[in-house]
């Protein structure tokens, strides 16, 4: 079973049965970033932090943002972890164009293609996005980036009670805009934040 950077807090990091994990952390590197056609093709074992550390710089980024930065790429893609950008953005399987997967007969295949447009035949790519490693072992990783975008705006919103704070999300929607995050924080947390705080 192959293994990230065991930041997973469902678990799914943990053999059972006698399994034997196949560490990936080493494969970290960045084989190529391709701003003219909005890609950038990474070892399945770097972190996000890393690959957010290397597009600082740059105009472009890429979106999904599960809640631990240390997690890699590969674990993120073996899960389709999603994250609070999910509400604009998706999960992972919408920003992965190409996979290198090496499959039980030991052999390396790719799935997908970076063009943006690419639809013939099964999409064994998404097949092996979310199978938790049980269907290969997912090598290399070509994502999709996006625009930085020029300016963020945070918006913290208080409701007297959680029902109007629900409804609230599809009224906003329906108004046209689409914020980027959206993050439910109650009373008793809030609470216990200000006080770790101070």
């Amino acid at each position: 079973m192959p293994r990230g950077n065991s930041t997973g807090l469902m678990g799914a990091n943990l053999t059972v049965d006698g399994g034997i994990p196949l560490d990936m952390i080493k494969m970290n590197k960045i084989l190529s970033y391709e701003p003219n056609n909005l890609t950038m093709t990474v070892q399945a074992g770097i972190r996000l932090k890393d690959m957010e550390e290397f597009l600082a710089d740059k105009p472009f980024t890429y979106m999904p943002a599960p809640a631990m930065h240390w997690a890699t790429v590969g674990g993120n893609v073996d899960t389709n972890a999603g994250g609070l950008k999910a509400i604009k953005y998706g999960v992972t399987r919408e920003h992965i164009r190409e996979l290198k997967v090496v499959l039980a007969d030991g052999k390396l295949y790719k799935f997908g293609a970076k063009a943006v447009k690419s639809s013939s035949g099964y999409s064994l790519k998404d097949l092996i996005i979310g199978s938790e490693g049980t269907l290969g072992v997912v090598t290399e990783v070509t994502v999709r980036l996006y625009p930085r975008p020029k300016e963020i705006i945070n918006a913290l919103i208080p409701y007297p009670t959680l029902t109007q704070a629900i409804k609230s999300v599809p009224a906003i929607l329906a108004s046209g805009v689409v914020p980027t995050t959206v993050e439910f924080m109650g009373l008793k947390v809030i609470d216990l934040w200000e006080s770790y705080a101070n």
